[in-house]
């Protein structure tokens, strides 16, 4: 079940309290992060544990970048916190049931790690925070059920909201259909003709998916088609009738020559 890919691990060294800043890579698109929500972002394990000095062995996704930065008041959040020693781990995932084009958009601004030394690592993230740590014995998310189910789960557990942009209703359809298709190719497989439990979840959440589609791409056909419920759907632009006026305040103020050659311009594009 593990087919996430990491970076080779490499040594991180902390000699004071300290903040961590997962972020994505520059230039990487929405929906090359689709497949990759479900896993974890980075692995991070106790290799030296000092009062004063400790050392992580991390290992991190292709598209991450993590930064150390110095922090200087040690406050940590006591609902997300998790104590490691010495040969101990956690794993940083996406909470479920968010928004992706949320989520992509806090891993962008920088997802921040805070991290406390003393006789075990103690590490924290904001209690706003979309991610959570795991650790490594508390990290069923990839034994338990097929990684398409606990995709179908985390969608269908997303509140419907009517304040969507285009561009986020077409990153969810898309993560729908994914993951919609992942579960028919699992009903294909031996392993749903043998396990009938798990066969009647998948078309369950198939069902339920299909449904939420639906809602979803009405809802993208009316962001396409009446931008804003305040006006009507062939009410004009706004921007489009002063970009008018300007053009024809041109028109009448520019010399005719400068007229003619933007014309021509025009034309010629």
């Amino acid at each position: 079940m593990n087919r996430h890919v990491y970076n080779l691990p490499h040594l991180v060294e902390f000699h004071h309290h300290s903040r961590v800043l997962v972020r994505l890579e520059d230039e990487v698109s929405d929906l090359a992060l689709l497949g990759h929500l479900a896993n974890p972002l980075a692995e991070i394990v106790v290799n030296q544990c000092q009062p004063l000095q400790a050392r992580f062995i991390i290992k991190q996704a292709p598209f991450i970048c993590i930064e150390q930065q110095e922090w200087q008041q040690a406050t940590i959040n006591e609902c997300s916190s998790v104590s490691r020693s010495l040969g101990q781990g956690f794993r940083l995932f996406l909470k479920l049931g968010h928004d992706p084009r949320q989520c992509i958009e806090e891993l962008r601004e920088g997802v921040i790690i805070y991290v406390e030394l003393g006789d075990s690592v103690r590490i924290s993230l904001a209690n706003n925070s979309r991610f959570e740590l795991l650790e490594f014995e508390q990290d069923f998310r990839q034994l338990k059920l097929p990684e398409s189910l606990i995709k179908a789960q985390s969608i269908v557990e997303r509140e419907f909201t009517r304040e969507e942009s285009t561009s986020s209703l077409a990153l969810q359809i898309t993560e729908l259909e994914q993951v919609r298709a992942e579960i028919s190719q699992l009903l294909k497989s031996d392993a749903t003709k043998i396990n009938h439990s798990l066969s009647k979840e998948l078309m369950k959440y198939d069902h339920l998916l299909h449904s939420k589609r639906q809602w979803l791409f009405r809802s993208y056909q009316q962001t396409l088609d009446r931008p804003n419920l305040n006006t009507s759907a062939n009410q004009s632009n706004l921007e489009v009738e002063k970009l008018q006026h300007k053009l024809d305040c041109f028109n009448l103020l520019a010399p005719k020559s400068v007229v003619e050659m933007v014309d021509k311009l025009a034309e010629e594009s």
